[in-house]
């Protein structure tokens, strides 16, 4: 604990890792005897000696984090993205996230950091079962002599992102109908293919496409066309 708040414990010991089963059992142990509801893990490399590429590998060290939540405890773990891919557009973060895809799939949740010339920027690539937050940009400033979080409002980087991808979709739609598979393929460089279902998805719903066909080898295949709703009035 810390004399200027009880409430954190900071625990730094070498050789703990959360796929060794002492070492678990003693972490699971420290959560109960100190009633702790919230756990910070920096960073994800640093507590297990599996293959951070090996799925199943991985999976362990899930497994191991599964215990902890189970316990009714929320755990945040710290992670790096693979070097070299900063550029990468916002619809495509969740595939920047290194190691094997087990890692992201297991997340309820994945928040991303990037900074951006003299802000950072946050945004939710995955929320489960429910809708992202908006992406929000911040900056570190001095309050008090405190180093303090100050709001800078919502990040407009990322809906360019997200018209730019509409923008695409009624293009390809104009010139021929198109299956999701074959808009995600075209705009590949734009967005992942998730993140293009979901738009896909969103302009199905409001209207902007409509499905004119079926096909496939069980007839399952949604064919997109795009319905102009300006010539509806």
């Amino acid at each position: 604990t810390t004399e200027s708040d009880p409430s954190l414990l900071f625990v730094a010991r070498a050789g703990t890792k959360i796929d060794q089963e002492d070492s678990l059992k003693e972490i699971l142990e420290t959560i109960e005897e100190e009633d702790i509801q919230f756990v910070i893990i920096d960073s994800l490399s640093r507590i297990h000696n599996k293959d951070e590429n090996d799925n199943s590998q991985m999976a362990r060290v899930i497994d191991a984090l599964l215990q902890i939540t189970n316990k009714k405890v929320s755990v945040l773990v710290l992670h790096h993205h693979r070097k070299g891919e900063g550029g990468k557009s916002w619809g495509q973060k969740s595939e920047n996230v290194r190691g094997a895809s087990a890692i992201l799939a297991a997340l309820n949740s994945h928040l991303v950091i990037q900074r951006e010339d003299d802000k950072s920027i946050l945004i939710q690539t995955k929320l489960w079962e429910r809708e992202e937050m908006k992406p929000i940009s911040f900056r570190l400033a001095k309050v008090d002599d405190k180093i303090a979080f100050e709001h800078l409002g919502e990040y407009d980087g990322a809906k360019d992102v997200k018209q730019t991808l509409k923008d695409g979709i009624i293009q390809e739609l104009t010139e021929k109908d198109s299956t999701r598979a074959e808009l995600v393929e075209k705009l590949k460089d734009v967005g992942n293919s998730s993140y293009v279902a979901k738009i896909i998805a969103e302009m199905k719903k409001e209207g902007t496409i409509v499905v004119v066909d079926k096909i496939g080898p069980n007839m399952k295949t949604e064919l997109y066309k795009y319905h102009n709703l300006e010539n509806d009035f």
